[in-house]
């Protein structure tokens, strides 16, 4: 060893290891925070996506009665399905145009009202079905009554 190297003491030792680590951790830190910023814009850029159409207004080609008339589906109205704590207990789950809705049911919620209509259609349907259904029990019931 020459006469200008110094050996370093344990203490020394461990304040220079301290140090090194402290940088390596304040790197380490600052790519976490750039990751982390990272992430927080993709959700926020996803949520906007979801939210409002990627800020692309959907209206922006129409004509004035269809802009309206998408406003006016696109207007929030207040709903509550009937929640009995047994057979209609769970979520309802609306999709409409790649779009899902959970509705909680007993409770008041806002939802746009084309999702209200998916609903009151759906309802349609389900007391269509319900009398079709009907209709041809009763044909089947007269059919086996005539062949005896």
């Amino acid at each position: 060893m020459s006469e200008k190297e110094k050996v370093l003491t344990p203490e020394e030792q461990s304040k220079v290891l301290i140090e090194a680590m402290k940088l390596e951790m304040a790197g380490l830190m600052e790519e976490t925070r750039a990751e982390a910023a990272k992430i927080i814009a993709e959700a926020k850029a996803e949520a906007e996506d979801i939210r409002g159409f990627g800020g692309v207004n959907p209206t922006a080609n129409l004509s004035a009665s269809d802009a309206a008339a998408a406003a006016y589906d696109n207007e929030l109205v207040e709903i509550e399905l009937f929640y009995d704590g047994d057979k209609y207990k769970d979520d309802v789950t609306v999709a409409v145009n790649g779009k899902l809705w959970v509705i909680k049911r007993g409770s008041k919620v806002q939802v746009p009202r084309f999702v209200k209509e998916a609903l009151d259609n759906s309802k349609f349907q389900d007391r269509e079905a319900a009398r079709y259904s009907e209709r041809m029990q009763a044909a089947a019931q007269a059919r086996f009554k005539e062949l005896g």
